[in-house]
């Protein structure tokens, strides 16, 4: 099982690879990586969220959602607590400044679960995973916009209210919200835009891993690192946070297909968005940079790991 996941993520990583390496030789760069990733959050990701409400969202499914939600909200608050803990054990080891505790926090909190969980999703459950992994992620979204601001800032700088709402109600939320409505009325939408929908949707999967990659590299990763306080997080994000998960989906009454979603989005790494919140709110650049790196590059091998145990 450990081998069949591993094949089907190893297929993510190599076009997350060709992202970084068509970034390094200069076949796109900042600007374009910028164009890349508007287009995926603005068009094509919503039309694949939109494609597969109407295609696999059931009014049976309501409870799911709640679920799901409820469970990205406490994925961010148990990073949050495991990076509190793993920051007591570094204190003896690592003279981490009050910023770079506050990335660090962040770092632990915060996964990638859509740009990441999506395309990977998508190749191992099909378009059924998609609705399920942007509700986990709008639970994430929900603490990201409003306790995450607060952290990674110090609560110096708070975001304005239509700010916070701007970023949570985002255009794959608003497509997740129309999807709903159309299937909770029963109305019926002419086959032709479904099937632009399709067509739109289906080229977010390669596009956003590209994009993710190019994001990495634009990271400046390897500047410099602290091994000790690297190890400590990758521990407490890609080992702590999705087996504790295991634990609470042993006690819920899911199907298998929620458990394996809720496990992949527990098991992100780090999200690529820790890296331009630390620049802009003068926290930790360097660590959220390399953070994020190493925990995407070693997440290759955990998430097919946790998945396989499921």
């Amino acid at each position: 099982m450990f081998l069949q996941v591993f094949s089907t993520i190893s297929v993510m990583f190599i076009l997350i690879f060709i992202g970084m390496l068509a970034r390094h030789i200069k076949i796109i760069n900042k600007d374009f990586t910028g164009s890349l990733s508007n287009l995926l959050i603005l068009v094509t990701l919503p039309a694949l969220i939109f494609y597969s409400i109407l295609t696999q969202f059931s009014r049976e499914m309501v409870l799911d959602a709640m679920i799901l939600i409820v469970l990205g909200v406490l994925s961010c608050f148990l990073g949050y607590f495991i990076g509190v803990f793993l920051l007591m054990f570094l204190k003896s080891k690592v003279n981490l400044k009050e910023a770079g505790k506050r990335t660090f926090l962040m770092l632990c909190a915060f996964g990638n679960t859509s740009f990441l969980s999506i395309p990977i999703g998508f190749s191992l459950y099909g378009p059924q995973a998609v609705v399920r992994i942007i509700l986990f992620d709008f639970g994430v979204s929900l603490i990201i916009w409003t306790f995450g601001i607060g952290l990674i800032s110090s609560g110096k700088d708070r975001m304005l209210k239509k700010d916070v709402l701007k970023n949570i109600l985002n255009p794959g939320i608003v497509a997740l919200i129309a999807g709903f409505i159309v299937i909770m009325v029963e109305f019926k939408l002419p086959q032709v835009l479904i099937r632009v929908s399709n067509i739109l949707g289906s080229v977010t999967i390669p596009m956003s891993l590209i994009a993710t990659g190019s994001l990495l590299y634009g990271t400046d990763f390897y500047r410099k690192i602290e091994w000790k306080t690297l190890t400590a997080l990758s521990m407490g994000k890609l080992l702590v946070v999705p087996f504790c998960f295991i634990l609470i989906v042993s006690l819920l009454n899911l199907s298998i297909l929620m458990k394996k979603i809720i496990i992949l989005e527990a098991a992100m790494p780090s999200m690529v968005l820790s890296s331009v919140l630390a620049e802009k709110y003068n926290s930790d650049s360097n660590l959220a940079a390399s953070g994020v790196f190493w925990t995407t590059l070693l997440s290759a091998f955990t998430v097919p790991f946790f998945l396989s145990i499921v």
